[in-house]
């Protein structure tokens, strides 16, 4: 590895007074323009350093502090970087402040500069994995006379020596003590490939499972009796993984003093489900650890996409039948890449380390929408009394699709474009036909007679859209939220505004019957919330 390179090694011939870590005085140059500062050294030398390194760059020449030091503690023109973002760093390093998401890219460290402002130190505030790194110098920086660095500046490596792959034991878990029965070890290699085969050794004998081989993937040992009159297990004895040959402590266990001879059980209350537009989580309990594999297959519908998992529960619960002690059996799983707006059944089927195998449980649902087919279908903005008759006002949202919709995931917008979520929290998905009101916090729902299931989402404001709707209500706008930041809402449907003017206590109802499109009349005394808006009386 190169220690120091330039960001253009062409710019500046001085790299190799950088590598000698030559002292560079700042003299006139040859051609009789002033030269600007350079690094003279840095600490410790590029190369082979421990996780807890530091690191200080002198430079030539007393340096312009206020550029060095973005805020105290904190450098944006001397940072430290992995070597896999080092090029996309550095390049915009010598343009300018560094946006947030490449300040996410840094590693985190505390910048102090000293008293004559001719040094740097980079202290990280936690211990440097296993990996390459770049301590990168902008050609930004200034002396105290205003000179910058010549060419792009400075960027010096270092490796930080990656522990050995440690296995983690998944099943069973370590420190506990497992049924004598047990039949195999599930092994993971969260840090990479180990080093050597793996095997599972009795601690005090020989080999009772392995050797086995691994490229960082998860192995499963096969465990045979190490000595006769046991099966496979000896009771008291304790076991380890080996990588090597070397035991890890780690990773070991203990043998009980009963074997487990009972069925693989779904504890009470069953799994518990909620779907997205395109995903499935599914949490549940068993008794035991076990594998559980989850299979979604589409139901009366040939193009909907089939969806299958394996989830492996660790957990490492009471033994020989005890009722103390011991931690639950959690599965938390999900499916993902299902289509939007489909029916499911789900299986769920488990098998644990024993043999033991549960009785398949078998589950439908509905995945939601991709795109929501929600309405604005009514506006209460001259409710009747009593005062405050803001906290009478409401808007009533109508799911007109033929799937699911997630309320979580709706918003609406005034005429100050601000885009307020109805909801801050999960609910429960608005069935297809279904109606929810949009209210504010300070709403009165004993105005009304409402429907024992409709769903009130209040605003985080006393009033609706913070300022309320007003007897003449404003353009307002229904949109749908990304899943993920990043994305923008999109627009699902929009009230015009200005609709006709209305007796107070009348509200304002969606009308698509017209040919000029949709539109809102003056509607029933006292609205119809959660329900059907009665038909038009002709005139």
């Amino acid at each position: 590895m190169k220690t120091v390179r330039a960001l253009l090694p062409s710019a500046w011939a001085s790299l190799a007074l950088l590598q000698a870590c030559a002292q560079v005085t700042g003299e006139t140059a040859d051609a009789g323009l002033p030269t600007g500062p350079v690094v003279s050294s840095i600490e410790p030398a590029p190369g082979a350093v421990a996780a807890s390194a530091s690191f200080r760059v002198t430079f030539s020449a007393p340096m312009d502090a206020s550029l060095l030091l973005l805020q105290p503690k904190r450098s944006d023109c001397v940072v430290l970087v992995a070597e896999a973002n080092v090029e996309l760093v550095a390049a915009a390093l010598n343009h300018g402040k560094l946006t947030s998401s490449l300040v996410a890219l840094l590693v985190d460290t505390a910048a102090e500069v000293s008293k004559d402002e001719s040094q740097i130190t980079l202290k990280p505030k936690a211990p440097l994995a296993g990996g390459g790194y770049f301590v990168v110098v902008a050609s930004r920086v200034k002396d105290a006379q205003g000179r910058r660095m010549p060419g792009e500046g400075a960027r010096f490596g270092f490796t930080v020596a990656r522990p050995p792959a440690e296995p983690r034991l998944d099943s069973p878990l370590a420190g506990w003590a497992a049924p004598l029965n047990l039949s195999r070890a599930r092994v993971a290699f969260p840090d990479g490939p180990p080093d050597g085969p793996i095997t599972l050794v009795e601690r005090d004998g020989g080999i009772v499972a392995g050797p086995e081989l691994s490229d960082g993937g998860p192995v499963l040992l096969d465990i045979r009796a190490a000595r006769a009159g046991c099966g496979p297990l000896c009771p008291g004895a304790g076991y380890a993984v080996a990588v090597g040959g070397v035991q890890v402590e780690a990773a070991t266990f203990q043998a009980s003093s009963c074997t487990r001879s009972s069925e693989l059980r779904w504890l009470a209350g069953g799994p518990a489900l909620q779907a997205g537009d395109t995903w499935l989580h599914i949490a549940a309990e068993l008794d035991w650890p076990a594998l559980v594999h989850l299979d979604a297959r589409p139901v009366g519908q040939s193009t909907a996409r089939v969806a299958s998992a394996d989830v492996l529960v660790r957990c490492a619960p009471a033994s020989c039948g005890s009722a103390d002690g011991g931690s639950p059996c959690t599965l938390e799983g999900k499916l993902e890449e299902l289509s939007a707006g489909a029916s499911y059944l789900l299986t769920l089927s488990a098998e644990d380390d024993e043999g033991g195998r549960s009785a398949p449980l078998q589950l439908g649902f509905q995945t939601l929408g991709a795109l929501a087919k929600a309405q604005i279908s009514e506006v209460m903005a001259s409710p009747p009394p009593p005062v405050p008759r803001s906290n009478g006002e409401y808007i009533e949202i109508f799911n007109a699709g033929s799937a699911p919709l997630d309320p979580a995931r709706l918003a609406i917008a005034g005429p100050d474009d601000r885009v307020r979520p109805l909801s801050s929290a999960p609910s429960s998905p608005l069935a297809p036909g279904h109606r929810l009101l949009a209210v504010g916090a300070a709403f009165e729902p004993d105005r009304y007679t409402l429907p024992s299931d409709v769903v009130l989402l209040r605003a985080d404001t006393q009033k609706l859209l913070g300022r309320g709707v007003a007897d003449q209500p404003p353009a307002i706008r229904l949109l749908w939220l990304p899943e993920s930041d990043g994305g923008s809402p999109i627009e699902l449907d929009r009230f015009p505004g200005d609709g006709p003017n209305c007796a107070e206590g009348e509200s304002l109802e969606r009308d698509d019957s017209s040919d000029a499109g949709v539109t809102f009349r003056c509607g029933s005394l006292g609205g119809s919330p959660g329900s059907a808006a009665p038909p038009a009386t002709p005139p």
